[in-house]
C-alpha cells in the first residue's frame, strides 16, 4: 500500500484513490509525506478470503491468518475476525 503515496510524494503522479483517511492520516505521521487529502471516496468493506476454506467454521484450531501491518487496517481486519468468530 505504500506505493502511491510514495510516489505522490516524488511527484512521480498527480493523484491516488486507495486509502482511507485514518490510513493517510498514519502516513503522513510516519513517513512525512506532504500530501493532503482533496477528495473523499467510499470505503469498502473488507472481507476474509481463503483458498481452501468455504466458511469462517471451516478454519482449522491454530489456522495462519494474515492480516494488514498498518494500524488503520489491522484494527479493521480485527474487527471483522472478532465478528466472524
Amino acid at each position: 500500500y505504500t506505493q502511491p503515496n510514495e510516489a505522490l510524494e516524488r511527484g512521480e503522479i498527480d493523484a491516488n484513490a486507495f486509502q482511507h483517511k485514518p490510513y493517510l492520516d498514519n502516513q503522513i505521521k510516519t513517513q512525512g509525506y506532504h500530501i493532503v487529502p482533496v477528495g473523499y471516496t467510499g470505503v469498502w468493506p473488507i472481507g476474509l478470503y481463503s483458498k481452501k476454506h468455504g466458511k469462517v467454521a471451516d478454519l482449522p484450531e491454530g489456522a495462519v491468518i494474515g492480516l494488514p501491518n498498518d494500524p488503520s487496517n489491522e484494527g479493521r481486519a480485527l474487527h471483522v475476525l472478532e465478528h466472524e468468530g
